[in-house]
């Protein structure tokens, strides 16, 4: 495998080689054999990195760039290695922009990327987050009626009943499921979602309680015992997720104020970087109002049944897409990491 990684990667940089932010369809098989090998170092420079442009592989003049595919498996690859390596909130933003992607049709691709992004979006946000809207028709309509298991998941968290156990709950369809999430790989992010699930409850009592019993913490928490609720409360603080003192004779948690410290170089950097972004979209505004092509489009009357916005144009010639003068990898740099899909 180490060899194959390190051929991938030197095709990689002989085919963009000095314009380093080019997509081939030979970075989702770096990702891909980087996931197999389990050494996810070599895939760290080439996923980083701002990508505004796409490898020309096709000798159609207005065809697609490439097979569309390999965009898809770029991110849903790209969103693996983020979540093996714990960066979930990447790993998110990689699989929502996979489930994204134009098509007209469902692949096994968006499929596997809907599913992981449903488990990461209630990992972390404790439910699942709407999609975009210019998502694809294809995923309302096809991929997610594909996904059954996961849909109950949603409506488990969704539960906002009292004293309903959410993680036991998950865990009782997990076991009564288990061949469907094995087969999919997913049975580590369901666990995940569980404990993710009992932290938030304990990071709750922090918010209402200065002291607290360990019974109660076991009781409010649905953990096992006060046994169970000291190892949770002792691994959080551990992880620094919470900032607590246990009495053991007595069987009190303390919970003290997170102290927090912020490094002002950082702070600047931060802010710097926000004025540049508020520079470049407000010349981006500029250039937009006063271009032809979009003057024209703004002051011509629309027909009866013709959209106001036209439509998605997919992953087609980057020609027959309207784009003002700005670069997008720009606004990309001044972001300090690839533009997230946002509704």
């Amino acid at each position: 495998p180490a060899r194959g990684i390190m051929l991938l990667s030197n095709a990689i940089n002989v085919l963009v080689k000095e314009e380093r932010d080019i997509l081939t369809s030979l970075h989702p098989c770096l990702f891909c054999l980087c996931l197999k090998a389990r050494i996810h170092d070599p895939a760290m420079p080439f996923l980083h990195l701002a990508v505004p442009k796409i490898f020309k592989e096709t000798a159609n003049q207005t065809g697609p760039y490439m097979d569309p595919k390999w965009v898809v498996l770029y991110f849903y690859y790209g969103g693996l290695l983020y979540a093996v390596l714990g960066r979930y909130e990447e790993a998110f933003a990689m699989m929502q922009k996979a489930c994204c992607i134009p098509a007209i049709a469902p692949s096994a691709i968006m499929v596997r990327a809907y599913k992981t992004y449903v488990l990461l979006s209630l990992l972390l946000h404790g439910k699942i987050l709407r999609l975009s809207n210019y998502r694809s028709p294809v995923m309302t309509r096809s991929i997610i009626p594909l996904c059954p298991d996961y849909s109950a998941l949603e409506r488990i968290c969704d539960n906002e009943e009292e004293n309903f156990d959410k993680a036991s709950a998950i865990l009782e369809y997990l076991e009564a499921h288990y061949a469907t999430f094995e087969k999919d790989k997913t049975v580590g992010l369901v666990k995940l979602v569980v404990r993710s699930i009992r932290e938030n409850s304990v990071k709750r009592l922090t918010e209402c309680f200065i002291s607290i019993s360990l019974s109660d913490v076991a009781r409010r928490c649905h953990l096992d015992d006060s046994d169970h609720a000291e190892l949770y409360l002792r691994e959080m603080s551990k992880n620094g997720k919470i900032n607590v003192r246990i009495d053991k004779k007595q069987g009190i948690v303390y919970f003290d104020e997170m102290k927090t410290e912020a490094d002002e170089q950082e702070v600047d950097k931060a802010a710097n970087s926000i004025y540049t972004l508020d520079a470049l979209m407000k010349q981006f505004d500029d250039r937009i109002r006063v271009n032809p092509s979009y003057i024209s489009r703004v002051g011509r009357p629309l027909a009866r049944g013709v959209p106001a916005i036209p439509p998605d144009e997919g992953l087609g010639h980057p020609g027959s897409v309207f784009m003002p003068n700005v670069n997008v990898g720009d606004i990309e740099s001044a972001a300090g990491r690839p533009m997230d899909m946002v509704d």
